[in-house]
């Protein structure tokens, strides 16, 4: 085994942590927008049931429409959060995916490097001892 392709897979293996790292804080920022969009979520869902407890006293047309307008664009709000946390989760599981892949390339890389290094001091520790052993007393 070469010097020059123990340094490659070390160099490969420092890029794969890299790239593992980059990938997990991406997975920590989607994490915390999924964590944002369920709190969205939740409060949109507890104002719509707010604003469909209506008693049972006559409303004006303008009050009934005002309610209605409420109503229909807190459910669209909350049809729309739904959906861009379907996505986010999609992208999520996506990424925790690729996270794993990079995890076990980093992992295989950093064995191959580790066993060339090992190769290579071997060779110079035999070298070493086949010169001693040719040298006159």
């Amino acid at each position: 085994m070469s010097a020059r392709r123990a340094h490659l897979l070390s160099l490969m293996e420092l890029r794969a942590r890299s790239e593992l790292g980059r990938t997990g804080a991406a997975l920590g920022d989607l994490r915390q927008r999924e964590l944002q969009q369920f709190d969205l979520m939740d409060r949109l869902g507890r104002m719509l049931e707010l604003s469909a407890q209506h008693g049972a006293e006559p409303m004006s047309p303008g009050a009934l429409a005002s309610a209605h307008y409420l109503g229909h664009t807190l459910s669209r709000e909350l049809s729309a959060t739904q959906e861009r946390m379907r996505r986010t989760r999609e992208e999520r599981e996506a990424l925790e995916h690729e996270l794993a892949r990079q995890h076990q390339r980093a992992r295989v890389l950093g064995d191959h490097a580790g066993t060339a290094r090992l190769a290579i001091r071997r060779e110079a520790e035999e070298a070493e001892e086949a010169a001693m052993i040719r040298r006159p007393a």
